[in-house]
């Protein structure tokens, strides 16, 4: 028996060696890459299958936004949460480039927001609301979706990315973060709250008639 183990464990160190991966079906690997001074309107994606002889047939991406915190060229602040847009099936030869970022939130030339993929599912406010530029205060997002192998379908889910680190900062950090838990830090002075787009209560009204961010709107949580 245990020669019969040590033979197996041998054969399957072989197939490893010479396909480059481990011969049985994996979850693919999501690594995020350009995250060090990066830029808040695209996060680029290296999709990896690592098995050596179940190679994905496709992939079905979504782009995941936990949290997009912006703002306009008149101080209107715009809150995005809980939203996932699919941008289609992809065939996939060992490795993909995948991007999930804040490119997919734009304003229009007739002053309307529009969240999600141009050439696939999509989400417009009504026009005359916003005007350009667009500046990210804060987002934090993540990839999942499903795939297909020889054995049938699988579904994965990457870890929480935030952008930035810190307010004024230019780099992307894994989360959700711990240590972020005053959401003030992250609003600007003088803003004016003017969009929040949720699943769930983000906001707080006030007696004047307008609305503030209910405690945790702003802090990146990655759902269960």
């Amino acid at each position: 028996m245990l020669g019969f183990a040590a033979g197996l464990v041998g054969l399957l160190s072989a197939i490893y060696g010479l396909t480059g991966g481990p011969p049985w079906p994996t979850t693919p690997d999501i690594e995020a890459h350009d995250t060090t001074n990066g830029s808040p309107d695209i996060l680029p994606f290296i999709i990896t299958n690592r098995s050596g002889l179940f190679p994905i047939r496709s992939i079905d991406l979504v782009c995941y936004n936990d949290l997009i915190y912006a703002m306009d060229a008149k101080r209107q602040t715009i809150l995005l949460r809980d939203t996932a847009f699919f941008d289609g099936a992809s065939e996939m030869a060992g490795r993909l480039n995948y991007s999930c970022a804040a490119a997919h939130l734009s304003v229009g030339d007739n002053g309307a927001l529009a969240i999600g993929f141009p050439s696939g599912q999509i989400l417009v406010t009504k026009p005359g609301l916003f005007y350009n530029p667009i500046t990210i205060l804060k987002m934090c997002i993540m990839v999942s979706g499903s795939y297909k192998t020889a054995l049938g379908s699988e579904k994965f889910q990457s870890t929480m990315f935030q952008w930035p680190a810190m307010p004024g900062d230019y780099q992307w950090i894994t989360g959700p973060i711990a240590f972020d838990g005053s959401q003030e830090k992250w609003i600007p002075p003088n803003s004016i709250p003017a969009e929040v787009l949720a699943t769930r209560q983000m906001t707080i009204p006030n007696p004047n008639g307008a609305f503030s961010y209910a405690p945790g709107a702003l802090l990146c949580d990655k759902p269960q």
